[in-house]
């Protein structure tokens, strides 16, 4: 992105402007975001919005650049432990745990966003299996391409694995002993089985009775639950 400096100098330009200016100027034309610009320049991102709509309307500053698909889609990836890492999608996500990115066009899941990027198409008929089990990793090394019907007998098979694991617990982590009596089967946000603990969740309950009744007040009519089957 060209800048006139002289005219920057010319119109008196506050510190803060002057800061906008400079950082669009080091990424040369690449999308920055206002909370980027603020954190350099030890601002807040509103005043750097104000701050760039003053030196748009001015003339000193270009239309607004935004950022490619591919751009957006990798700002929400993040590779903590290297390349061979799952590689973590904090974009939105559905119920299931799969995450979802808009490219443009359509609400795509991202984990088939990344591999057709990186690896090529999807054969026909193929879905993609997460190897790691890990639903909102687009690590494309950690995703293999299966017929549905394969896809379904692993997942079956970790299905068994994640009730076994659970089963062999004697305790939950507040203590309380995990019998027959005091559990019941759930899913997991990742659709896992998993144990649930009737007295944590007894209390858990209790807790959001209590808590709701002090905002509704003495006048209004006590919230109650139905302890979980």
């Amino acid at each position: 992105m060209s800048i006139d400096w002289e005219a920057v100098a010319r119109a008196h330009t506050p510190p803060l402007r002057i800061a906008v200016l400079e950082a669009y100027d080091e990424v040369d034309g690449e999308y920055i975001t206002p909370t980027e610009i603020a954190k350099g320049a030890g601002s807040s991102s509103v005043k750097v919005n104000e701050a760039v709509t003053v030196l748009r309307r001015k003339g000193l500053l270009g239309p607004r650049q935004l950022p490619s698909v591919e751009e957006r889609f990798w700002r929400l990836v993040e590779i903590k432990d290297g390349e061979d890492s799952c590689w973590i999608w904090n974009g939105g996500k559905k119920p299931n745990g799969y995450g979802m990115f808009a490219d443009g066009e359509t609400i795509r899941n991202v984990h088939r966003y990344s591999y057709e990027l990186l690896i090529g198409p999807i054969g026909d008929g193929l879905v993609l299996d997460h190897i790691c089990r890990v639903r909102h990793c687009v690590n494309p090394e950690h995703l293999d391409p299966v017929l549905q019907k394969e896809n379904v007998s692993r997942g079956a098979l970790c299905d068994e694995a994640a009730r076994s694991k659970a089963l062999a617990r004697t305790h939950c982590v507040r203590g309380h002993e995990l019998t027959e009596e005091n559990t019941y089967w759930a899913k997991s946000p990742t659709n896992f089985p998993r144990r649930v603990c009737r007295t944590c969740r007894r209390h858990g309950l209790a807790r959001y009775r209590a808590k709701r009744n002090a905002e509704l007040g003495p006048d209004r009519e006590p919230a109650t639950s139905v302890e979980a089957a």
